[in-house]
């Protein structure tokens, strides 16, 4: 079949590690990596045993990489993963008292793969990163970059700070694995073109700023991703409501790369239908009644043991998970999405688009954690694909296979609900911009001063400048926490801004710093 399949993994997570547990923090980074990332690193290996490529294309983000190479982590890590053994052996001896049978196995499931995940880990030397780079070196999946803190550019105090998160990026990914990076995912894939900017808090204001796509060229970088209502003009997909795939535009707009303005940087446009149907847990995929109940969870242990269940019932009328029920679910929905990959690439074609290519990321934390059998379905995806004849490339192949690749002035927007910014500035979470603003304003009135001081306000100011905190207060995800890290960070910038001129002060302000804060 002409044309292929970019399927794009974005891997993120704030900086969590050292700064509490439980609820919120180091416990985020140990679920994503027990039901996220190692299970796709297994993922991969299987596929390349039954002589499949990967071919997936995926981002580290730096703040994740750097906690998953934090020796914190692997400790920690090996500990939570013993933990949630000893808690799935407690369930099954409780279920087998209270002759629950279906219980009892599913809690000896839990053990069993937990268990596994412990020989897996050992098996990559405790090295989640650098597993994913053997793999890259191997050229079975490519690996990309973000910004240095998945800072959101377009709202950013200053072209210098953009320049720096873009630029720190690409030198993170650099060290890491040997080589420079080829794509860039702009995080919240938010873009903006060059003009006048304005501050989130109406604060300030620059007469020119330039456009992402000048300060990724600038660093080397070839290729992002966009949202597709970017180049369509169509309704942004937001919270992945049917009728956004109702009207696709363009077929030539969206299943093709473009070159962004006068730029070297190419851009790749969401797909309408393929993120309709692996994101929404309404209308596709992870919603059906025979996966697992992602809300409810064992009083005791935390451990899931339901379904989501026909008409879904409230939590407590939730039916038993059914391992072998959701396996068969899986392969159907692996060939399903084979079927509607093979359809869009025939439209496409339909409207004389020349090697189309479809363009389908995801966060790769929906693989497991969100969707615990989303895991299972890539392997299985991807096995169909390759059955079905069906082309998966990773970006760069998709790119440097084209000769004529034209050209596209981009609007302002972004992947989140309305297709714009609003979910990173609004009322309830604008103040942030604020501490983010003041923060940099710091930074640069004492950047002349080479100090160890000024580096440790520089972390401070990455990590305020993380575009997480504002999602998770207009979620409601993790307000109080949000809310919480953003004011540290600011009295810590602070604190060290006043103590950056006196060497005692600042030297004890930047060991009790640096200790919490290690970015």
């Amino acid at each position: 079949m002409d044309g292929s399949l970019v399927m794009v993994l974005h891997s993120h997570l704030p900086y969590v590690m050292g700064q509490s547990v439980w609820p919120y923090g180091e416990a985020w980074i140990y679920e994503a990596a027990a039901e996220c990332y190692l299970p796709l690193l297994e993922t991969c290996n299987q596929l390349i045993a039954s002589g499949v490529r990967p071919a997936f294309t995926v981002e580290i983000s730096p703040v994740l990489g750097e906690q998953l190479d934090d020796q914190r982590f692997k400790d920690g890590f090996e500990s939570y993963l013993r933990d949630q053994v000893a808690r799935a052996k407690l369930d099954a001896t409780r279920f087998a008292a209270q002759g629950n049978s279906q219980g009892a196995a599913l809690a000896e499931r839990w053990v069993q793969h937990h268990e596994d995940l412990i020989e897996w880990f050992a098996s990559v030397d405790q090295d989640i990163v650098g597993a994913f780079g053997a793999l890259f070196e191997a050229n079975q999946i490519e690996l990309f970059t973000s910004a240095r803190s998945h800072g959101l550019l377009p709202l950013l105090g200053s072209g210098e700070r953009v320049a720096t998160q873009v630029d720190q990026g690409v030198a993170w990914f650099t060290d890491r694995f040997g080589r420079s990076p080829k794509g860039f995912w702009m995080p919240e894939c938010g873009y903006r073109p060059g003009g006048p900017w304005h501050a989130a808090d109406g604060s300030r204001s620059e007469a020119h700023r330039p456009g992402n796509e000048e300060f990724l060229e600038a660093a080397g970088l070839e290729w992002t991703i966009i949202d597709a209502h970017l180049v369509t003009g169509t309704d942004p997909i937001g919270s992945y409501s049917p009728h956004a795939v109702d009207d696709l535009g363009d077929a030539a707009l969206t299943y093709q790369p473009h070159l962004i303005g006068e730029s070297k940087v190419a851009a790749f446009a969401r797909d309408p239908r393929t993120t309709l149907q692996v994101w929404s847990g309404d209308h596709g995929y992870p919603g059906d009644p025979s996966y697992q109940e992602f809300h409810k969870q064992h009083s005791d242990s935390g451990l899931r043991y339901w379904r989501i269940t026909e008409g879904r019932p409230g939590l407590g009328e939730k039916d038993w998970y059914r391992p072998e029920h959701a396996r068969a679910v899986v392969r159907e929905h692996a060939e399903h999405f084979a079927t509607v990959v093979g359809d869009t690439l025939k439209l496409a074609a339909d409207q004389a688009v020349e090697r189309p290519v479809v363009t389908a990321p995801y966060d790769t934390e929906l693989f497991g954690h969100w969707w615990h059998e989303g895991a299972a379905w890539l392997r299985q995806a991807r096995t169909e694909l390759d059955r079905s004849g069906i082309e998966m490339a990773t970006a760069t192949d998709a790119l440097t296979s084209r000769t004529d690749i034209p050209r596209v002035e981009l609007p302002a927007g972004s992947w989140g609900a309305g297709g714009g910014f609003e979910v990173w500035a609004n009322d309830a979470n604008r103040w942030m911009w604020s501490a983010v603003y003041e923060a940099e304003d710091l930074l640069s009135k004492y950047a002349d001063l080479e100090s160890e001081v000024v580096s440790q306000i520089a972390r401070s100011v990455l990590l305020l400048e993380s575009s997480d905190w504002q999602f998770l207060v207009t979620t409601d995800g993790a307000a109080d926490y949000a809310t919480e890290r953003v004011l540290r960070h600011l009295e810590d910038a602070r604190a060290l801004a006043s103590a950056a001129t006196n060497q005692e002060e600042s030297e004890r302000l930047i060991q009790l710093v640096k200790a919490r804060d290690s970015v």
